[in-house]
């Protein structure tokens, strides 16, 4: 158990940003797919699939906030490398 290494913010923010956006994609489909269920007959769609379009969307929009916030956290995090894309890379060359 000794060997175990502490995770560190950019880390924590890199992986939550993955789980974010993948959560994102799973709830955005089950959205659009439920949508289209529900729009053939809305009278006869099951209770259920009410019911998980409300948690779908509810949960996809916490998502997205979260991920807003988490990406403006990981661009502060990692703003000086950054910084280094778009310094202009200039090079001294000895000719003699």
């Amino acid at each position: 158990m000794e060997n175990l290494k502490k995770i560190n913010a950019r880390t924590f923010i890199s992986i939550s940003l993955f789980m974010v956006i993948i959560l994102l994609c799973f709830t955005g489909l089950a959205i659009e797919i439920i949508d289209i269920l529900v729009d053939e007959d809305p009278a006869d769609a099951p209770a259920y699939l009410h019911f998980i379009m409300g948690f779908s969307t509810a949960t996809h929009v916490l998502s997205g906030l979260c991920f807003a916030l988490l990406a403006i956290f990981h661009i502060l995090k990692n703003w000086n490398s950054l910084k280094n894309y778009f310094k202009p890379k200039t090079s001294k060359i000895n000719i003699e």
